[in-house]
């Protein structure tokens, strides 16, 4: 049996595979022999170790599956000093997940073997191999679930206690509730399979009898910071039933640390803590410490119990701070006032740990209380502040503590500031009971300052009875508002006049409100207010009264209104934008006319009314609030004010508007229908870009001289306010339908010149050679009757150029960088001077051009240069062909390591600081400084001039810096963005920026 152990490889090799299974069953039945006689002689030799010597894993397994079956076979006790576990691996790699089969192999082992040999060699070798697991949970949840063997339970407890516990007690409550703390884990398991495991159960409650639970822990979890997700709660809400005992742990503490707050009250740093609890917290703590009170049969809840507390802790405070203030308001100069401070200073020094039930208010605070509680409330009203200010008694006591005259304490000056509110309230009385006097006069005395008039009366209408703070509110809401009263009064009679209606008794109350003054009684204003209370302020909203008093604030902007007719409106919205006026602004004039629309509407309705009836005051106010409710009218109100403001202005635009010739709506329907135009191009000057051009176009009638585009511009926005103005207010519009429609047609067409334009100058920026192309001042266009077909044909095909014309570009900055460099003309210039054989004159632009680029123009043969090209593609082929030919590698060139890491390098520095920046990237990467390889840009940076630094930048192998970017356009700084995105996902290897 040794010799074929030791040549256990070849021999397994030698047998046909069909003969495998006859020799793996012979093989375990000779193991088997040597167990059972080892047993028999109790030999103390490892068998099975010759199965750990096959190289094969799958014949391995095999044999070991073969001899463990005819050792269950043989339901023999057989005692080896073998791992059984190493069996068992050998069987299936992952034996810890035989959890169907484990629990009947354990009964049946436990049967056949010897009780102290099953625990030593197979139980304690499983759950050594179990418990050295990297997730002890998962060998758990898929090997030990079913197992119900109570020695292997026992044994594993054991093992599980020793390992995860021992030393862990005191951390276990404070990670109960961590999703990966021991106890969390099983819970799930527990949860998960429906309370099936005994092993689970086994181990969550080894897990709860070991806790130990700190008071400081509880505290901490149901009254310092309590949660839903503490320790206590989650025990208490949701495992109560799954650990009984560690909930009836939790309970009996708990109900220790109740008794003990009945016995000695909380403490002072208790108080703190709750009162700084959120609401939330509060409740959580209360549902805890409600359930703890049902266990313990308690009668008061626990909010009462610490309501109880808070509250007299909480009016202690409240004492120290009103007497403190009492003291700093009235009491500075009284000569015992250090004595009070002192008190009040040990009454807010308590410890933390003294009981709230022990702490008093001394005595020589009680007795300041009630004089706090009467002068503390008004200390902020002028009214008092004022009365007491201007008191001989109270003023000679604190001069008299000042100069030591005589010694002045805390209670005399309180004392005598009493005795001054009381003088101040009977003072307020005499509004009801002396009702002869002059209302005015009273008032002005006691409050000359109207915006803080409620502030005051909030606070005095506690000091006197209700029946005379609501005589003394209406007097003051009076004497707030009467101006305003005033003129709703004026506006009503100067309202009636203009719809001449008769107010008849309406009249008198008016009346009566306008004719107080400062001699008029009390009770003459009561009776005049309470009456015109009753028939307009109680009977009208207050929008509609706003109303009404526009016809006395604004009593001149409204008869000027009211003198204008439609056309001058229309004039006014014509003109306004000519007119030379920095106190006034189109909205203005916008608003003025909405103003003028708002009383048109209103004049229909009423005219409407008077038809059928006769018109009274309320049909007139009705009509206001109707036409105020439309959507364009919301805001009406806020007209009056802003246009009464700019009223003269206004005035003298109307005036000029009247005078004025109409050209300018004459010109634009002359313009639509019947005139011609043709487009120029202006040589502004000579630079290093070439020559610099203006676009813009003429266009010519032949009864005036011919404009430009501005003008054009100018009466596209004359014709976009009339049909605003036409659109807005319908009912005063002059225009015809055809006339509107002639204004959107020019607008329209003013529009498509703009693109025309705007096309020139792109197409000029992007290089194209456009005066070749376009002789635009010998082409000329008509507009007829509206139409201005040619003209749009002329419009796509120039936008269809200009597209075809930027591909074409894009492509060819791919294939020669050089050309990135070159904007507007430049790159023709350099065609001219290379063919006309001048780029070497250092005069010459193109000179300089190709010099800025790395090129020398002294090495270029003109003999070799190819044929000139025609068409502006072909050209554009031409010069990228020349200028690879010419282009030499260059030395700066970044490394191919640097290259892969696709760095863009970002520099924040001053303005002072940009040439330093520069000059440490080159130096960090190892670059000479050279001037083509920076970008500088500024307000002006157009989009093209960017597109093509974006392509040099990714097609060649340079360093290229972009220099304050943040002076790009918002437009330009987006486009970049969404170019570079797409440049990266095309091309991802071209990715070097700085």
């Amino acid at each position: 049996m040794l010799n074929v152990r030791q040549q256990f490889d070849s021999l397994l090799n030698e047998i046909k595979n069909d003969e495998q299974p006859l020799f793996r069953s012979g093989l375990a039945i000779l193991v088997c022999i040597e167990l059972l006689y080892q047993t028999a002689n109790n030999s103390n030799n490892n068998k099975l170790e010759f199965l750990h010597q096959i190289s094969h894993e799958k014949q391995r397994q095999d044999i070991a599956n073969e001899i463990l079956a005819q050792l269950y076979k043989l339901n023999q006790p057989i005692y080896v000093n073998a791992i059984w576990t190493d069996l068992f691996t050998l069987v299936h790699p992952d034996m810890i997940r035989l959890q169907d089969t484990l629990d009947e192999l354990l009964h049946a082992l436990e049967i056949s073997i010897d009780k102290n040999w099953f625990r030593l060699y197979f139980i304690d070798d499983i759950i050594d191999l179990c418990l050295k697991q990297n997730n002890i949970f998962r060998v758990i949840e898929d090997g030990l679930l079913g197992v119900q063997n109570e020695s292997f339970r026992m044994r594993f407890k054991d093992e599980f206690y020793n390992k995860y516990l021992i030393g862990e007690q005191q951390k276990l409550f404070k990670k109960l509730t961590d999703d990966d703390s021991l106890f969390s884990k099983l819970i799930e398991l527990h949860e998960k399979y429906s309370n099936q495991s005994l092993l689970v159960h086994d181990l969550i409650q080894i897990i709860c009898d070991e806790i130990k639970i700190t008071k400081d822990d509880l505290l901490h979890d149901t009254f310092n910071e309590p949660t839903t997700f503490t320790s206590t709660y989650v025990i208490l809400f949701r495992y109560s039933v799954r650990t009984p005992s560690l909930y009836i742990k939790v309970i009996e503490q708990l109900i220790l640390l109740w008794e003990e707050w009945e016995k000695d009250d909380f403490k002072v740093a208790d108080t703190e803590t709750w009162n700084k609890l959120k609401n939330d917290q509060r409740q959580i703590a209360c549902d805890i410490w409600n359930v703890v009170g049902e266990h313990a049969g308690k009668t008061i809840r626990f909010e009462q119990l610490i309501d109880e507390t808070n509250r007299k802790m909480q009016m202690i405070l409240a004492i120290k701070e009103d007497i403190t203030s009492c003291l700093n308001n009235y009491c500075q100069e009284a000569c015992d006032k250090k004595f009070y401070d002192n008190l009040l200073e040990k009454m807010g020094t308590y410890r933390n740990e003294e009981k709230v039930h022990s702490i008093e208010v001394p005595k020589e605070i009680e007795n300041l209380t009630p004089f706090a509680d009467h002068l503390n409330p008004v200390y902020s009203s002028h009214v008092w502040q004022n009365f007491l200010k201007h008191d001989s008694e109270f003023q000679k006591l604190k001069d008299n503590a000042v100069n030591n005259e005589q010694e002045i304490t805390c209670l005399m000056l309180l004392t005598q500031a009493t005795k001054i509110l009381d003088q101040l309230t009977s003072y307020l009385k005499v509004f009801h009971t002396d009702t002869k006097q002059p209302l005015f006069s009273q008032l002005k005395q006691l409050f000359p300052d109207k915006k803080y008039i409620d502030h005051e009366f909030n606070i005095f209408k506690v000091l006197v009875d209700d029946y005379t703070a609501s005589y003394l509110e209406k007097l003051l809401e009076y004497w707030k508002n009467y101006e305003h009263i005033n003129h709703i009064c004026r506006g009503c009679i100067n309202l009636s006049q203009h719809y001449n209606i008769t107010l008849t008794e309406q009249q008198s109350i008016l009346q009566n409100i306008l004719d107080i003054d400062s001699q008029t009684s009390i009770e003459t204003c009561r009776v005049a207010y309470q009456m015109y209370c009753a028939h307009y302020e109680e009977k009208f909203t207050k929008s509609m009264l706003k109303f009404i008093a526009q016809w006395s604030l604004s009593e001149e902007l409204l008869l000027f209104l009211y003198s204008l007719t439609a056309t001058d409106v229309d004039n006014l919205l014509e003109i306004v934008n000519d007119w030379d006026e920095t106190l006034i602004n189109t909205k203005t004039i916008l608003d003025f006319v909405l103003l003028k629309r708002f009383h048109h509407q209103i004049d229909i309705m009423i005219d409407s009314i008077r038809k059928k009836k006769c018109l009274k005051f309320n049909d007139i106010i009705n009509c206001f609030e109707k036409v105020s409710n439309e959507t364009e009218f919301q805001h009406i109100l806020n007209n009056y004010e802003s246009c009464s403001k700019c009223l003269s202005s206004i005035h003298r635009i109307c005036m000029g508007s009247k005078n004025k010739e109409q050209s300018k709506r004459r010109r634009i329907l002359d313009i639509m229908q019947n005139s011609y135009f043709c487009f120029c191009v202006h040589q502004l000057k000579e630079t290093i870009h070439g020559n610099q051009y203006q676009f813009d176009v003429h266009i010519m009638n032949n009864d005036w001289e011919p404009i430009c585009f501005d003008d054009l511009s100018e009466l596209r926005d004359r014709a976009r306010l009339i049909q605003y103005g036409s659109n807005k207010f319908s009912n005063l519009k002059t225009y015809t339908d055809d006339n509107i429609q002639q204004l959107r047609s020019f607008v329209s067409f003013v529009e498509t010149l703009e693109t025309i334009l705007e096309n020139f100058k792109s197409l000029n920026i992007a290089g194209y050679p456009f005066i070749q192309e376009y002789p635009l001042s010998k082409r000329k266009f008509t507009c007829r009757d509206g139409n201005y077909n040619e003209l749009d044909k002329f419009k796509s095909s120039l936008t269809a150029q200009l597209v075809d014309w930027e591909q074409q570009l894009c492509i060819m900055y791919e294939k020669c960088i050089e050309l990135t460099y070159f904007s507007y003309q430049q790159i023709w210039l350099v065609e001219n001077s290379l063919y006309k054989q001048t780029a070497t004159a250092s005069n010459n632009p193109g000179y300089h051009l190709l010099k800025f680029i790395g090129i020398d123009p002294k090495n270029i043969q003109s003999e070799l240069l190819p044929m000139r090209s025609i068409t502006p593609n072909d050209r554009l082929k031409n010069m990228a062909q020349i200028l690879n030919s010419q282009c030499v590698s260059k030395n700066f060139s970044i490394q191919d390591t640097d290259q892969k890491n696709k760095q863009v390098f970002l520099v924040e520095t001053s303005n002072n600081g940009i040439l330093r920046a520069i000059y440490s990237l080159f130096h960090l990467n190892n670059i000479s400084i050279i001037a083509n390889q920076l970008f500088y840009c500024t307000k002006n940076t157009n989009w093209i001039e960017i597109r093509a630094f974006i392509y040099r930048c990714f097609y060649s192998q340079t360093l290229h810096q972009l220099i304050r970017p943040e002076l790009l356009s918002l437009v330009v700084q987006d486009k970049f963005a969404q170019l570079l995105n797409q440049l990266i996902e095309r091309n991802p290897i071209h990715f070097l920026l700085n």
